[in-house]
């Protein structure tokens, strides 16, 4: 089916079938399926199913990290080949690999713009000031300053969800994001004794 859509080059079917076995099968591939998989990259040509490709195969356990692939893959993130959503766990799957966030975060401000840079790191670890070059101070600034817009957002949208009784019933179609999906865990979360609360 995969080389069909390739042979074909229906770029569309392509990157929905990556995206499939992305969320359902690629975790129970074996070693010699998942290599059958990895053979088919040089074939592929859209950006859009070369992102999809690369975030399936990073999600498998066999994945062994390149520089190479993750270099292709932030220019794909560049151009709009694949959402910063889907982009996250993947280069967070390619960090643990590499075992080196400071790679990922250097890589990610060389090649990125540097608001679509900051919008990616600010959803994931943080890095040691200390081991970041100095040429890098602005933007880290600039990053953490981001980050602590996040976190008293996290803080506002959670007293929210905690004082207002409406807001528990409409969790769904609210504008904000929260992060906790109800009040009683936000509850548990804060540690806030409530009069019922024992």
């Amino acid at each position: 089916m995969i080389r069909e859509a390739i042979l074909s080059e229906n770029d569309e079917t392509l990157t929905t079938i990556f995206q499939w076995i992305k969320a359902e099968w690629v975790y129970t591939f074996s070693t010699s399926q998942y290599e059958q998989l990895l053979q088919l990259k040089s074939s592929i040509h859209n950006e859009i199913a070369k992102a999809s490709f690369i975030e399936c195969i990073v999600a498998h356990e066999n994945f062994v990290f390149s520089e190479e692939l993750l270099k292709e893959y932030i220019q794909l993130v560049s151009i709009g080949a694949t959402t910063e959503l889907n982009a996250k766990p993947c280069l967070e799957d390619m960090t643990i690999m590499d075992s080196s966030y400071e790679n990922l975060y250097l890589k990610l401000v060389e090649l990125l713009e540097e608001e679509k840079a900051i919008r990616l790191l600010v959803m994931m670890p943080q890095v040691k000031p200390d081991s970041m070059p100095e040429k890098l101070h602005s933007f880290s600034e600039k990053l953490n300053t981001a980050r602590r817009i996040q976190e008293r957002s996290f803080m506002i949208t959670s007293f929210l969800l905690i004082v207002h009784p409406q807001l528990n019933n409409y969790v769904d179609i609210l504008a904000l994001s929260l992060v906790y999906p109800s009040a009683e865990i936000a509850l548990q979360d804060w540690s806030i004794q409530t009069p019922t609360s024992a």
